[in-house]
């Protein structure tokens, strides 16, 4: 191997393994509950990072299951507020950028609960709360 060979290698695997290792790392990072505006492109107006996520139950219903996501208080504080400017509104509401549901705001959400229709089969919905782990993400399913 010549030395230009030798270097162009080394040097080329130098400068992937820190972006291989950032994108690992962002990958693991960037799991959220995130609220958007329904027109595509625009930046996510409200963020919910997967450790301000408590837990969240999926139960079957007649349009597919019913996620209820508990957040903490300061995550419901935030969402509180959020809901309160933005009343008669349509959001898109995604987890790990997998869209979950789009709905209109009727009213502030104060509970700190989040229940929505989701239309995913059940083996997606598993891989989409996967990263939230077995402690916090659970199935009524039998």
């Amino acid at each position: 191997m010549d030395r230009r060979a030798f270097v162009t290698t080394v040097g080329g695997g130098l400068l992937i393994s820190p972006f291989v290792a950032e994108a690992q790392l962002t990958a693991q990072s960037e799991a959220a509950l995130a609220f958007f505006d329904t027109v595509e492109g625009t930046p996510p107006r409200l963020i919910i990072a997967a450790t301000e996520i408590m837990s969240v139950i999926v139960e079957p219903n007649k349009k597919g299951y019913r996620a209820t996501i508990r957040i903490d208080s300061n995550a419901a504080q935030r969402l509180y507020e959020f809901t309160e400017r933005n009343i008669g509104k349509r959001v898109d509401i995604r987890f790990d950028r997998e869209r979950l549901s789009a709905l209109t705001i009727v009213a502030p959400v104060s509970a700190g609960l989040i229940i929505l229709d989701v239309v995913q089969t059940e083996t997606r919905i598993n891989e989409v709360f996967a990263p939230l782990g077995s402690s916090s993400y659970g199935s009524d399913d039998p």
